[in-house]
């Protein structure tokens, strides 16, 4: 069935039972003026999914999206809307919007309900209104809602803030929610058109040096790496998937080299030595924070940003990975 899904959801088909409001019917509830009523809302979200599988709960959260939704490790469910509207440069090197620019939702099952990590990326004439329609929703638990607003790389142009939040409750509800706010910003709100673009680079290297299996989407290449530890948020045991590992992207920049960001997930025992590695390697550190408020134990992230041949670039990581708790390379 799940492999089943990830093809369906590849495809942004959605899987319509007798009764369901489907795509129209859920963007017209989300665009009423009903919606700001609590109870309506309520009522009008319990009639979505009365009974169904945890499988076609994530093709109705696909289809708020647009049907831009895939599978990973756990049984995730993935949402990533690159902001196709913004044209950035990172200290100078022009940039997809899929390696540091972009919205990024993940849905876990929790029994009958979802713990759901999201992050969003604005420009700063956004943030109030983003702020504001983000509140508005009552999502819950309410000292939870937004976990970190800060920005992630220096030199970016047009600049902008990430903004990391993390809600439990109705998947369908939390999912029409963040849709809300997704409107309140120049998001692309289309379905997205992924680029057919091949990535310019061969990414086995780097899946074989790093260790773990990649993706490439819209130009850009990114890998996931977990952690060994359990994490915990709010008390609800987290997927490895959720957030909670160390990501890389990469993009090709011509002339065999490649763009790489960083994200490592780092306890801070360990992140004066990552840094110092990224730093005595090349690489141009950008930040160093936390994503969330309740993660227990509790993470750093350090973003960082280098040039050079993926190759190359995939020995930093690795070396920096190996001063962390997280996964080993694979076998050579």
């Amino acid at each position: 069935m799940r492999e089943k899904l990830k093809e369906h959801l590849s495809r942004r088909t959605v899987v319509r039972a007798g009764g369901h409001l489907g795509v129209a019917g859920t963007l017209a509830l989300l665009m009423s003026p009903a919606w700001s009523g609590s109870r309506t809302h309520a009522a009008a979200t319990a009639a979505l999914l009365p009974h169904h599988s945890e499988d076609v709960i994530w093709k109705q959260v696909s289809e708020i999206f647009g049907g831009t939704g895939v599978i990973v490790l756990g049984n995730v469910l993935m949402i990533k809307i690159p902001r196709s509207d913004l044209h950035g440069t990172l200290f100078g090197t022009p940039i997809r919007s899929a390696l540091a620019l972009f919205a990024l939702f993940h849905f876990q099952h929790v029994g009958t309900q979802a713990i759901v990590k999201y992050e969003f990326t604005l420009l700063e004439h956004e943030v109030s209104v983003f702020l504001d329609t983000l509140f508005a929703q009552n999502l819950q638990p309410a000292t939870s809602v937004l976990g970190a607003q800060h920005n992630h790389f220096l030199g970016l142009d047009p600049r902008v803030i990430h903004t990391h939040g993390t809600s439990v409750g109705d998947p369908v509800q939390i999912a029409l929610a963040l849709r809300r706010v997704l409107a309140r910003t120049g998001s692309p709100l289309e379905e997205v058109v992924r680029s057919s673009d091949g990535l310019g680079f061969d990414p086995a290297p780097i899946e074989q040096i790093i260790g773990g299996k990649g993706e490439g989407r819209d130009g850009v290449f990114s890998i996931t790496v977990p952690r060994l530890e359990r994490f915990h948020e709010l008390d609800i045991e987290l997927a490895p998937s959720l957030q909670i590992g160390s990501l890389f992207a990469f993009q090709s920049i011509g002339n065999g080299q490649v763009a790489e960001v960083t994200d490592f997930a780092v306890i801070p025992q360990e992140a004066d030595t990552v840094v110092r590695i990224l730093r005595f390697s090349g690489h141009m550190n950008t930040a160093l924070h936390n994503h969330e408020l309740f993660l227990h134990p509790m993470l750093f992230y350090v973003h960082s940003f280098a040039i050079g041949s993926p190759v190359e670039l995939a020995r930093v990581t690795r070396h920096a990975l190996n001063q962390t708790r997280s996964r080993p390379a694979s076998p050579a």
